[in-house]
């Protein structure tokens, strides 16, 4: 696939063996001008050659508390629900910085307030209703927590921690760690995974 976008981006032209057999043949067809644009949460899984010849490489910052904020009231109003301020603000913390997460949550505080028929959601509901759903402080997940567990009493590798948690290695570390590294929860050594001094407050504190 690499190689078809090489001579694409390159020469705009693009080469596909057709037929089978005896038949196979090479065709290569003529692009017209184009605009590309790639986006990736595992930019060191893209090969090198691939990510030289994007001229221009942008790191997006997830959206901080205002700005998911801004999102809800908006969302908020077109799902006709009711959320107090503080209310808001726990939900905006608990969305780790991702609009797809914030939407994803409101539909189901929408069902919520279908379902008991509430006026207006505030901050105790909004807490007990995220404790249900299993969305912690910070965002944490179930998976979250428990790996935060694991290492509360040493240093462990990817391997070890995935037989312990029963998740397939690339799952802890293209889902799992990302997150917990930018919250300055897990650091990864030679030695494996560990908890930073700021992970193992929270692990004793929280958990």
């Amino acid at each position: 696939m690499e190689e078809i976008m090489y001579s694409a981006m390159e020469d705009k032209v693009v080469d596909l063996v057709m037929g089978k057999g005896q038949g196979v043949s090479l065709g290569r067809f003529d692009l017209n001008d184009f605009m590309i644009v790639g986006a990736t949460t595992q930019l060191g899984k893209v090969s090198k050659p691939l990510k030289d010849r994007f001229p221009t490489l942008f790191q997006l910052e997830p959206y901080d508390e205002v700005d998911i904020l801004e999102l809800l009231d908006k969302n908020l109003d077109v799902l006709k629900i009711k959320m107090t301020e503080d209310a808001r603000i726990v939900l905006a913390r608990r969305c780790r910085g991702v609009p797809r997460i914030a939407n994803n949550i409101l539909k189901r505080f929408k069902d919520l307030q279908v379902v008991h028929k509430i006026r207006e959601i505030d901050k105790t509901t909004t807490l007990e209703f995220l404790d249900e759903l299993g969305v912690h402080e910070n965002g944490l997940t179930k998976s979250d927590i428990l790996y935060l567990k694991s290492l509360k009493d040493s240093s462990l590798g990817l391997k070890t921690l995935s037989g312990i948690l029963l998740e397939e290695a690339e799952t802890l570390e293209t889902v799992v760690e990302p997150y917990l590294i930018h919250l300055g929860y897990v650091d990864k050594s030679s030695d494996g995974r560990r908890l930073t001094p700021k992970g193992k407050v929270y692990v004793e504190n929280k958990l």
